[in-house]
């Protein structure tokens, strides 16, 4: 499924020659430890979106991780939009997967806030 999902990503893009543009949501879920000494646990579930296509990939319960899917998240052309800035380095420390170009939205909205709040006040 993740590498259907991949492949439709990339036709359409190419196809538009959009790929420089493509705009990846991302992120990750793990659950909860069992208990307040046990370590945080390794990303159980990534979440993928491009427009109103999205992937849910059960990091948790997989033997493999398909290689179209390290080129995707890997590929330098794209642009990961993620919710947190340590989503990137928990999906390479704990499944391997290098995310290229990762942005962080929590940084983005601060930027933002800054210059709305520098509007009002001049």
């Amino acid at each position: 499924m993740a590498e259907l999902f991949i492949t439709i990503i990339f036709f359409l893009h190419i196809h538009q020659r959009r790929l420089h543009k493509l705009l990846i949501g991302l992120d990750i879920e793990w659950r909860a430890p069992n208990n307040p000494t046990e370590e945080i646990p390794s990303a159980a579930l990534l979440q993928l979106c491009v427009g109103r296509r999205c992937l849910l990939f059960q990091l948790l319960h997989t033997d493999y991780i398909p290689n179209s899917l390290h080129a995707f998240l890997g590929n330098p052309t794209s642009r990961l939009w993620k919710a947190s800035s340590q989503d990137a380095e928990k999906l390479c420390k704990d499944h391997g997967l290098f995310v290229a170009n990762p942005m962080d939205l929590n940084r983005l909205a601060l930027v933002v806030q800054k210059l709305r709040s520098m509007g009002e006040s001049g």
